[in-house]
């Protein structure tokens, strides 16, 4: 009887020790689907025409005589697009410390800042975009202007808490409506 209590510790004891195969966890990533764009040119009393997305709608629009703010909602990204046009009047070189002051307080927590100049010669558009990366407010930021009369600045705010890697795909999606934005915008005068 001993043996065989024995003879099943060891049986036990050997079944038990099998070496453990650890299997890493495959990668997942979110696969968020977005609607393709469609665009409209804005029919709003404004200084310039752009083309809007057709899933973005204007939910706030402040104007006083040479100013306004504008709020363009992306409900399905749970972000916004913040806009400020100024008429310039011998302010220039004040707005672009203002937009570079404002760009400045988000890239003290970016990983990395990349520039895109954006040059219209026959449309007088001129600018720049600003990715950011990284646990940053606005993921990306631009100013547009024709350095005489228009100057319009904008950023891209989520709703949520940063967190860069969930949000890139709704971030790589409203880019390209801003870039969409930053070529088709024509000044009116």
């Amino acid at each position: 009887m001993i043996k065989r209590v024995f003879f099943l510790i060891i049986i036990f004891f050997l079944i038990g020790c099998k070496e453990e195969i650890f299997v890493p966890k495959p990668k997942a990533f979110l696969n968020l689907k977005y609607p393709s764009p469609v665009y409209k040119k804005n029919n709003f009393n404004l200084p310039f025409t752009f083309d809007l997305n057709n899933v973005a709608e204007i939910i706030n629009l402040n104007k006083d005589r040479n100013n306004f703010n504008m709020e363009i909602n992306y409900k399905i990204l749970n972000a916004s697009l913040y806009l400020s046009y100024y008429r310039i009047n011998k302010n220039f070189k004040n707005l672009v410390n203002q937009t570079e002051f404002i760009l400045s307080n988000h890239t003290k927590i970016a990983q990395k800042v990349s520039e895109k100049q954006f040059i219209s010669e026959e449309k007088r558009v001129f600018g720049s975009l600003y990715e950011l990366t990284g646990p940053v407010a606005s993921t990306a930021q631009f100013f547009v202007t024709d350095s005489i009369n228009h100057f319009l600045t904008g950023s891209l705010f989520f709703k949520i808490k940063p967190n860069y890697d969930s949000i890139l795909p709704a971030a790589n999606y409203a880019k390209k409506d801003i870039i969409r934005l930053m070529e088709s915008l024509k000044w009116k005068n």
